[in-house]
């Protein structure tokens, strides 16, 4: 194998209802993808969506595909997931409006590379710092200095953008150079919401990768059992050789 990683993934779902999170995790060939889904909709329209998501990522990443590089075909799965879960929200009256958060990490040689729609976020913990690499799709998130709309005081955290809300959606991804001792945090809103980053930081440096892992998402539970709660972690020991890569938004 090109690299050594450590991965552990937990979800729990919220105490009165059904668990709207999804988690998942493939090799292609030497190479790690894990993905995290947070689906919204009415009834089961967002089990359904989450779930279909990371189906669908699976089908298109199982499919060879000799003569693409990781990232087209990364890129391609997003894609494809978007148009099919969009359809079947379409087409089926039970699903209308169904729709999910995604945030898909490669590990590629020395090279992260990322997709992401949403609010799930993907944080790197590198020399005791913890931050945030990816930007979260809310109205929070975009306009900051938007008035409180709740009796906490709190700005509501709704989606400025999703998967299968709309026929074409616009995917943020990113690609950077990785190094040996990097850990990465990869997790729903059910928990970043819950847990401060110190927090966060506190738990990844208490504990070996699996218990860490269990701790960020029994934690988060514990703060607000109301919300579904996922958390994938990423301990790399060592990389494989690759060509450096400049950290990029587009």
């Amino acid at each position: 194998m090109g690299h050594t990683v450590e991965y552990s993934e937990l979800t729990l779902g919220a105490v009165d209802g059904a668990n709207e999170d999804a988690v998942a995790h493939w090799w292609c060939d030497d190479d790690l993808v894990l993905a995290v889904a947070d689906g919204v909709g009415e009834h089961s329209a967002g089990h359904v969506a989450s779930g279909m998501a990371l189906d669908i990522l699976g089908r298109e990443l199982s499919t060879p595909r000799p003569d693409w590089p990781l990232s087209t075909r990364v890129r391609r799965a997003v894609q494809a997931a978007n148009l099919e879960v969009y359809q079947k929200g379409v087409t089926v009256p039970e699903l209308r409006r169904m729709a999910t958060t995604l945030t898909v990490t490669a590990i590629d040689g020395r090279t992260l590379l990322a997709a992401h729609v949403g609010d799930c976020r993907l944080y790197l913990y590198r020399q005791a710092r913890l931050t945030q690499l990816t930007k979260d799709h809310t109205r929070a998130w975009e306009d900051p200095l938007a008035p409180a709309l709740d009796g906490n005081g709190s700005r509501p955290r709704a989606l400025s953008r999703s998967l299968g809300h709309e026929l074409v959606v616009s995917i943020d991804f990113l690609t950077m150079e990785l190094a040996a001792g990097d850990l990465l945090l990869q997790c729903s809103d059910g928990v970043h919401a819950a847990l401060r980053e110190e927090e966060l930081r506190e738990l990844i440096e208490a504990h070996p990768t699996e218990a860490a892992c269990h701790a960020i998402v029994r934690r988060a539970h514990e703060v607000d059992a109301g919300d579904d709660a996922s958390a994938q972690l990423v301990r790399i020991a060592a990389l494989a050789p690759s060509q450096a890569a400049r950290s990029w938004w587009r």
